[in-house]
């Protein structure tokens, strides 16, 4: 699973936007 911006939720592994 990767973090990314989508519409719910933003940053997920890493501490960024």
């Amino acid at each position: 699973m990767s973090y990314w911006c989508g519409s719910t939720w933003c940053s997920h592994s890493s501490g960024r936007v």
